[in-house]
C-alpha cells in the first residue's frame, strides 16, 4: 500500500496533504501536530470522528479511495471502476488498534543511530556494512509479505 493523498474536511474548508511515491518528510510541526496528524489519517482507514478521503495504491497498483464519516463508517472504492474495496481493517490488519501498529512507527521500533564511515575504515568492514543493509532491507521486505500473506 502507497499512500497517495490525505484529506480531511474542515467546516468550509479542506486540508490537503499529498505524499511523494517514496517518502514524504513533514517538518515545522510539534508534537502535538504530528499526532493530530497521525490520528486524522488513521481516522480515515479505521473510521474517526472527522470527515476524511484517503487514497492509497494497493497492493496490485489499482488506486482505491476510503472515504470516513463522522460516527465511523468507512467506504473504500476502487478509483478506476468505483466497484467496492476491501476496508482497510479486515484486510490489512484484523482491527483499528492492529492497524494502529503496523502504521505508526513508535521510537521504540527504531533501532540504534550508526554513525557515518570513516575515511579510514578497512575496505572489509564496508564491504559488511553494505552487505548489513542489503540483508536488513531484504529481511524487511520478506516480514512484510509474511504478513500479508498470513491468515486473518
Amino acid at each position: 500500500m502507497r499512500v497517495d493523498e490525505l484529506v480531511l474536511k474542515i467546516p468550509d474548508d479542506e486540508l490537503r496533504v499529498s505524499f511523494h511515491p517514496r517518502m514524504t518528510v513533514l517538518s515545522g510541526l510539534g508534537a502535538p501536530e504530528r499526532q493530530a496528524l497521525a490520528e486524522s489519517f488513521l481516522g480515515a482507514l479505521t473510521g474517526g470522528a472527522e470527515e476524511t478521503t484517503l487514497r492509497y495504491i494497493d497492493g496490485m497498483g489499482r488506486p482505491v479511495t476510503v472515504s470516513s464519516a463522522p460516527g465511523g463508517s468507512v467506504q473504500a472504492r476502487y478509483d478506476d471502476d468505483g466497484s467496492s474495496a476491501p476496508s482497510p481493517v479486515g484486510s490489512l490488519a484484523a482491527s483499528p488498534e492492529a492497524l494502529r501498529a503496523l502504521m505508526l512507527v513508535q521510537a521504540a521500533d527504531l533501532g540504534g543511530a550508526v554513525g557515518p564511515a570513516r575515511d579510514d575504515e578497512p575496505r572489509e568492514l564496508r564491504e559488511a556494512r553494505a552487505s548489513l543493509e542489503e540483508i536488513t532491507a531484504e529481511l524487511q521486505v520478506a516480514m512484510g509479505e509474511a504478513q500479508e500473506a498470513a491468515p486473518s
